[in-house]
């Protein structure tokens, strides 16, 4: 059994073991991404330490991989060795005779970072190529991405029989350079940022709304902050029918809370897209919310999950103008010729 009272000892042993992973030649894959996410959700010292513990320039190739504010955190946090690392490093070894084609496993992680964007990305693929790439994703992901683009087919993804994956160097490549413009690598400006603003990120989670305003208004249009968390009142910004469609993918009390303590605008822009029944209902809960109170963290969780779904919805809009403008100029090309 190892023991910790050596820690020079221990780090040896480490390295020695992060070693073996690197010369595989199959690191990072998906595989080793997951595993790297829950250290941060349960040990983010112990991802700290282990990341710094590994030559720049595969550092960088995992951070370009990234997802969710906590792989910022992460990168800034200050490692500690403890046995925690061990266990998830040992995963990481065992995995290592799975072989796998690495662009298809590039694609695979790019999948896994669009969260919200990868129901769009498998649509503009065909239902066998889409498969092809749902089945190698974890069923949490691949299943609802599955149910929501084919309702009536998303079964196909539970049969016993293996489905191949795609090797065609070319069309991975393809591929991947169409999942950036759904989900771009985490740049180093990025960590830049969030170090900077660090401060400044903490004071959003307390402000108030219109704060929030006047803070992006200030930054200006296309920040890097605004990459790095969307604001939440750029929603009420948007017309009816787009509110709308966001409103749509969360619980009412979800609004509820985001607008609770809010300016008033906030909540008559909200009310605009509610029926009588969910106006009468967002009453109750605002009215619960006063008598019992409500945790600030809370309020501010969905509130920057607002934002980052508005920045998605606006994001997969424009690539979908974008696609039409391309389209249209094809047809007018041949109708010129």
């Amino acid at each position: 059994k190892l023991s910790f009272s050596d820690p020079t000892r221990s780090t040896e042993l480490l390295r020695d073991k992060l070693k073996q992973i690197l010369e595989s030649g199959t690191f990072p894959n998906l595989n080793d991404m997951l595993i790297l996410m829950e250290m941060l959700e349960t040990n983010i010292r112990g991802f700290a330490f282990l990341i710094y513990e590994l030559p720049v320039e595969i550092q960088d190739v995992i951070y370009e991989k990234g997802k969710s504010d906590l792989w910022y955190k992460g990168f800034t946090e200050v490692g500690e060795l403890d046995p925690d690392i061990f266990h998830s490093v040992d995963k990481m070894l065992r995995a290592r005779n799975l072989k796998s084609n690495e662009l298809f496993e590039t694609l695979l992680i790019q999948c896994w970072r669009m969260e919200n964007n990868l129901t769009e990305f498998i649509k503009r693929l065909d239902k066998k190529e889409a498969f092809a790439l749902l089945y190698y994703l974890p069923k949490n992901i691949s299943i609802y991405v599955a149910r929501s683009v084919y309702p009536g087919g998303w079964g196909d993804l539970l049969r016993e029989e293996k489905i191949p994956a795609i090797t065609s160097f070319d069309r991975l490549n393809e591929l991947i350079d169409l999942s950036y413009e759904f989900e771009p690598k985490y740049t180093k400006k990025s960590l830049e940022t969030f170090m900077n603003r660090q401060d400044l990120m903490t004071y959003l989670k307390e402000c108030k709304p219109n704060e929030e305003e006047d803070i992006y208004k200030i930054l200006g249009e296309n920040s890097e902050l605004e990459k790095l968390r969307p604001p939440f009142y750029s929603y009420f910004y948007l017309e009816s029918g787009s509110r709308s469609d966001i409103f749509k993918q969360l619980p009412l009390d979800n609004w509820a809370l985001s607008v609770f303590d809010a300016p008033r605008e906030f909540k008559l822009k909200l009310e605009e897209v509610l029926s009588d029944k969910e106006k009468y209902l967002l009453g109750i809960y605002l009215s619960r919310y006063n008598q019992n109170g409500v945790d600030p963290e809370t309020i501010n969780n969905v509130r920057e999950q607002i934002g980052r779904l508005t920045y998605t919805y606006k994001y997969n809009k424009s690539l979908g103008e974008a696609s039409h403008d391309a389209e249209s100029g094809e047809e007018d090309d041949q109708n010129i010729a």
